[in-house]
């Protein structure tokens, strides 16, 4: 199913700034995710043991220093480096919240020179077709030749990629590590940001990113068939 997002920001970031305390002083983000950041609420998790069971807490670690920053929230993960900013999830629930916080975080730094942005999705499915003849129907039309150099036990995974004036789509493609017969798919909505500026990054995210997930689930559909689980838009 479709369970990663990230939107990555390439330009001139400072990212001592991103404290948990300056999202909460700016109202971007909700006291639970300021507080388990914090470790103010650790997580909790109970472990089975030979007269029972116990309960154990893990406090997510934090590190912001001058010039690396790397937080981890209830809903996202946040990395920000002198030239990038990245903040993903893991659960699709939360990819709404990825797209929030960092068109949220530019409206307030709008003068931050952004040079592209990209919007990602990635995950993993079954298909009714085995994962790795459908691979080799869409890739391989020199089997023969394939087998001669690799064997029978080959096999094969690939990129594809197409660009517009305002838009490089890559998609790459390839069996799962996950699934025992599933297909792992990597989406990349890379825009360039000509202006340079804060506000127009802001602009391409709100204005694609519903698209962006739609079109990735409309491409897999069209190339692979529909996944045997079904995917919410």
């Amino acid at each position: 199913m479709l369970n990663h997002c990230s939107i990555i920001l390439r330009g001139n970031f400072n990212p001592a700034i991103f404290q948990p305390e300056w999202f909460n002083r700016f109202k971007i983000l909700p006291i639970q995710e300021i507080q388990w950041a914090e470790g103010e609420k650790p997580k909790t998790k109970e472990v089975p043991f030979a007269d029972g069971k116990f309960i154990i807490s893990e406090v997510p670690k934090m590190m912001v220093l001058h010039n690396r920053a790397e937080i981890h929230f209830i809903s996202f993960d946040l990395k920000v480096l002198p030239t990038k900013f990245e903040c993903l999830t893991q659960k699709r629930e939360n990819f709404s919240s990825v797209k929030n916080l960092v068109v949220d975080t530019f409206r307030l730094l709008p003068h931050t020179p952004i040079s592209a942005a990209g919007i990602n999705f990635a995950g993993d499915s079954e298909f009714d077709k085995n994962a790795g003849l459908l691979l080799k129907d869409l890739f391989s039309n020199k089997e023969l030749q394939f087998k001669e150099n690799f064997g029978d036990n080959y096999k094969i995974g690939g990129v594809l990629y197409s660009i517009t004036d305002d838009l490089r789509l890559t998609l790459r493609l390839e069996e799962s590590t996950k699934l025992q017969n599933g297909i792992y798919y990597n989406f990349n909505f890379h825009r360039e940001i000509n202006t340079k500026a804060a506000e127009q990054a802001i602009e391409a995210i709100t204005l694609n990113f519903d698209n962006d997930i739609k079109k990735t689930i409309q491409i897999i559909q069209n190339i692979l068939g529909k996944p045997r689980k079904s995917w919410p838009i």
